[in-house]
């Protein structure tokens, strides 16, 4: 579950707040696969108006060592250029490599 606690329900928790139970919930339930795209963690997340969600990578360097990340992406503003069809990051490393940084 992503960040909630603005979002008006209910949070009369007493002395025990629910993301322990479903922390360890969920630690009892991982494994090596796991969705990806707007489920668990990611569902409902966005990006702006683009639609967030779980998403991962992971280099294998040898010697039995494997460095992996997984993210959930729900930004704040937009991942969009103004007109609404390009990514920004992608405008951004353009630029970089015109101006050669």
């Amino acid at each position: 579950m992503l960040h909630d606690l603005s979002n008006g329900g209910d949070k009369a928790w007493g002395l025990e707040p629910p993301y322990r139970a479903l922390g360890a919930s969920a630690l009892h339930a991982a494994g090596p696969d796991f969705a990806l795209g707007s489920v668990g963690a990611g569902r409902g997340a966005m990006a702006g108006l683009m639609k967030g969600g779980i998403g991962s990578a992971s280099i294998d360097l040898g010697g039995g060592l494997i460095v992996g990340a997984v993210v959930a992406v729900n930004s704040v503003g937009s991942a969009l250029m103004p007109d609404g069809n390009h990514v920004l990051g992608v405008a951004v490393r353009i630029e970089r490599r015109i101006r050669g940084f």
